[in-house]
C-alpha cells in the first residue's frame, strides 16, 4: 500500500504542478491580455480586439485547465483517464505551439520565445504524467490487482 502511494505521489504531484502553473499563467494573461497581445505581436495579423480576443480565451483556458487539474489531483484515488486526458491536451499544447510557430505570423521575438518556453513547459509536465500514470500502472500489476 505504501509503495502504491509513492506512485500515485509522483502523478499527483505532477499534477498539483501543472495546475498550479496553469492556474497562475490564466490569471497572469486574464491581467494584462492588452498588453500581452501588444508584446507578443499579435495584433498585426488580427487587429487588437482579434488579438485581445485570443490571449483572454487562451488565459480562461489555462484557469479552466488548472481547476481540473486541481480537482483531479485532490481526489482519493486520481482517476486514470482524467490524468491521461491531462497528459495528452499537454501535448496537444506542444503540437499546436509548434504549428503555431510554423505559420507565418508576424510574433515578436518574445512571443516566439514565450510560445517556445511554455511548449517545452507543457512537454516536460506530459512526460512527468506519463512516467506517473506508467508507475501507478506497474505498481497494480505487480500487486496482481487489475488495472483501471
Amino acid at each position: 500500500m505504501a509503495n502504491e502511494q509513492s506512485n500515485d505521489q509522483i502523478l499527483r504531484s505532477a499534477l498539483r504542478a501543472n495546475s498550479w502553473v496553469a492556474g497562475v499563467l490564466g490569471a497572469l494573461v486574464l491581467l494584462a491580455a492588452g498588453p500581452l497581445a501588444l508584446s507578443l505581436g499579435l495584433t498585426g495579423p488580427f487587429g487588437f480586439g482579434g488579438a485581445l480576443f485570443a490571449v483572454f480565451a487562451t488565459g480562461i483556458a489555462f484557469y479552466a485547465f488548472s481547476a481540473i487539474l486541481s480537482e483531479t489531483a485532490r481526489s482519493p484515488a486520481i482517476d486514470e483517464r482524467a490524468a491521461f486526458a491531462a497528459l495528452l491536451l499537454n501535448a496537444a499544447w506542444v503540437v499546436g505551439s509548434i504549428g503555431f510557430l510554423l505559420v507565418p505570423l508576424t510574433l515578436s521575438a518574445e512571443g516566439r520565445w514565450l510560445v517556445q518556453g511554455l511548449a517545452l513547459v507543457a512537454a516536460g509536465f506530459a512526460a512527468v504524467q506519463a512516467y506517473g500514470i506508467w508507475r501507478a500502472r506497474m505498481s497494480v500489476e505487480r500487486d496482481g490487482l487489475p488495472a483501471s
